[in-house]
């Protein structure tokens, strides 16, 4: 999938502006991120899960693993820092990419 994702960027240089406009009319030009908010939530914890279980294995095997405090473990958005976002959105017939 990545890879799909950089064949559509490479050599792009500017945003594709008709996505945009459509995002930006989605959102009201992002004034209402609630749906992307959702999907944000959803994958930190997903994330926080995943460090859990990770957490969990190591201790269980004999790899000399280290139990983190609760506080050191990702659980909410404020727990990360967002450097970027790709938002991927169904196509429309009428929309020229």
């Amino acid at each position: 999938m990545l890879e799909i994702f950089r064949a559509v960027c490479r050599g792009k240089t500017e945003p594709y502006a008709v996505l945009c406009e459509l995002f930006d009319e989605e959102t009201s030009d992002g004034r209402d991120m609630e749906h992307y908010n959702v999907l944000l939530d959803s994958a930190i914890r997903a994330i926080a899960c995943q460090s859990d279980k990770k957490t969990s294995a190591t201790c269980l095997s004999d790899g000399g693993g280290k139990l983190l405090d609760d506080t050191q473990l990702p659980k909410t958005a404020s727990d990360f820092d967002l450097v970027t976002w790709l938002v991927i959105m169904e196509g429309k017939e009428d929309a020229d990419v």
